[in-house]
């Protein structure tokens, strides 16, 4: 313990994080760093006109996933793309 959390998800530091920050004494209780891990910049093409979304990141990582739109299965589909990318 004692370091900072590093987050990764898409849309987490624009969205998600504004709900979090709401919290009573989230910020002492949860220390993060102030850059997130977007797991769609590993499946990003230069041909691309921005970041992609979910569900194309989960097409070009071959893995058969649909985009849930719920807190704990984007959560881990997150993990599965991160995961998939870095062989872990």
């Amino acid at each position: 313990g004692g370091g900072l959390l590093t987050v990764a998800g898409k849309n987490f530091a624009n969205f998600d994080l504004q709900f979090l920050n709401k919290l009573p004494n989230f910020k002492q209780r949860v220390p993060m760093h102030h850059r997130v891990i977007d797991p769609g910049m590993p499946y990003w093409n230069p041909t691309d006109m921005s970041v992609p979304d979910t569900k194309t990141c989960y097409k070009r990582a071959n893995l058969d996933e649909e985009v849930a739109h719920t807190a704990v299965a984007d959560a881990l589909g997150v993990v599965k793309l991160i995961r998939k990318y870095y062989n872990v």
